[in-house]
């Protein structure tokens, strides 16, 4: 009667835990990530509710933030946990809060915050060995339970064993996936291996037959179930600074230190780039500018601006970050509509910029490496379109990452062609495109509409000139009509 008792605890318990909302804060101000923005709490906790944290702990008042669960990841090497982040975080989870750290394995990022409770890395056992669910996983999700890693999942040691629960643990003892009971809360140690990699939801269920009982078992606090958790916003960090241009930024205390640097090099950008996309920015796009705190990403949401503040070097190297600057811009800047060759053609204003602030030399080199890209695969650049298909038949199919490399070889080379017999052809084109792709006179803008606006650019039928470069274009499809100026 006991085991009958047991078995079926151990199989009810996972639907029983998870009748408690998690609603979660996910902590992007140490470290940005994108799987982390939205995509694990989409993942792992799709009954809760979740809210970004883009600012300092001190800044964004946890205890009052409707929130019973913390998620931070592997901070960036330049904006560490601090004493005073480490200490608020502790605070957090004894106060009844569920403080989820998913560890990439090998570094060290957070061996102050997890010292604070008592916990440790320890060298993972050499070998192929692989780790294994515990007793009290099994008991959470079931016998048959499996484990899904990539890598090396990191191995822990905690001062008080007593006060932690192992999920998953490595052949020669040492846990992998452990629970620690803090004050009324926990610490749930998840290494970065366990969990999905995929931004894009193609391995939605990546553990989650384990990883979702384990959260729902270590939620405490209780929260207002109709109420979002109070989280802290791109537009919500530490400080604010409106320009008198009208562009916001907005920065948390850990990136003050890069604030100087980088306004600097938007107010000498800002003008530079209207120069040469030959508009001012329409409405409000672009008018937002948000720094975050990794060396690789960011992105642009029309208003929104976000900019990964150690790109390429930065502060301490500064080229890089004009033509990583612009090309966000860009992307707000063609807006309503975007373009054919909507990532390279960002880039290319951002090198055309880079050499307009004076590193000509930088700038004529990554435009010739990128148009060398298609070079190496089509020499005529007439075998494929711009997407890297076939332009006729018998021509051999290209794989994927060929069809990466025409894209942006091709899209660059097509636009130094048109420099050549009009420099001003950028501006012109955008010009054009203001005029004629506004939203309300045409639905769509693509292959078809880019060449009639670029023969208004270039003040001549242009269809036939890209259908002998391999990328075809009709006419008579095309939702802005090309009349041809009478002289």
């Amino acid at each position: 009667m006991f085991k009958l008792c047991f078995r079926l605890v151990s199989i009810f318990l996972p639907f029983l835990v998870s009748a408690k909302q998690i609603n979660t804060i996910v902590d992007l101000a140490h470290g940005f990530s994108f799987y982390g923005d939205g995509r694990f709490c989409s993942q792992y906790m799709p009954e809760g509710r979740w809210a970004r944290n883009m600012a300092s702990f001190r800044a964004l008042d946890l205890p009052n933030a409707n929130a019973n669960a913390l998620l931070l990841f592997e901070p960036y090497g330049r904006t560490p946990f601090t004493a005073e982040d480490c200490a608020i975080v502790k605070a957090f989870a004894e106060s009844g809060g569920l403080v989820v750290a998913v560890v990439s394995s090998g570094k060290s990022g957070f061996g102050e915050l997890l010292g604070g409770f008592g916990v440790s890395a320890a060298e993972a056992p050499a070998g192929k060995a692989a780790p294994v669910p515990a007793a009290a996983l099994k008991a959470l999700a079931g016998e048959g339970v499996s484990l899904k890693f990539k890598g090396r999942p990191g191995s822990f040691r905690v001062d008080d064993p007593s006060r932690a629960t192992v999920y998953v643990a490595h052949r020669n003892g040492d846990p992998a996936v452990l629970a620690v009971k803090a004050g009324k809360g926990f610490l749930l140690i998840l290494p970065r291996g366990f969990v999905s990699e995929d931004p894009g939801y193609r391995d939605r269920d990546y553990n989650a037959e384990w990883i979702r009982p384990v959260l729902n078992a270590h939620v405490v606090r209780e929260v207002a179930l109709k109420s979002r958790p109070r989280g802290r916003e791109y537009d919500n960090q530490d400080f604010r600074e409106t320009l008198e241009n009208g562009l916001s930024f907005y920065w948390s205390a850990y990136l003050d230190p890069c604030h100087d640097a980088m306004m600097e090099i938007v107010l000498q950008a800002a003008p530079l780039i209207e120069k040469r996309m030959g508009v001012p920015l329409a409405g409000k796009n672009a008018s937002k500018i948000a720094l975050i705190s990794c060396g690789s990403g960011g992105f642009s949401s029309g208003q929104l601006v976000a900019l990964a503040v150690f790109w390429d070097g930065f502060p301490e190297k500064k080229q890089g970050m004009y033509e990583f600057l612009t090309h966000e811009m860009v992307h707000s800047w063609v807006l309503p509509f975007g373009e054919i060759w909507n990532e390279p053609i960002a880039t290319y204003v951002g090198d055309l910029v880079m050499g307009d602030a004076g590193y000509t030399e930088e700038s004529a080199r990554r435009i010739a490496r990128n148009i060398q890209r298609a070079v190496k695969i089509d020499p005529t650049m007439k075998r494929y379109d711009l997407s890297g298909e076939a332009a006729s038949p018998g021509v051999p199919e290209l794989t994927k990452k060929q069809k990466t490399e025409m894209h942006w070889g091709k899209s660059f080379w097509i636009w130094e062609e048109l420099r050549k017999e009009n420099p001003s052809v950028l501006a012109d084109y955008f010009r054009a495109k203001r005029l004629y792709a506004a939203r309300g006179k045409i639905e769509r803008y693509g292959v078809n509409e880019t060449v009639a606006v670029m023969s208004y650019a270039m003040k001549r039928d242009m269809f036939g000139w890209f259908a002998e470069r391999g990328v075809k274009a009709d006419r008579a499809a095309s939702e802005i009509a090309y009349v041809k100026e009478e002289k």
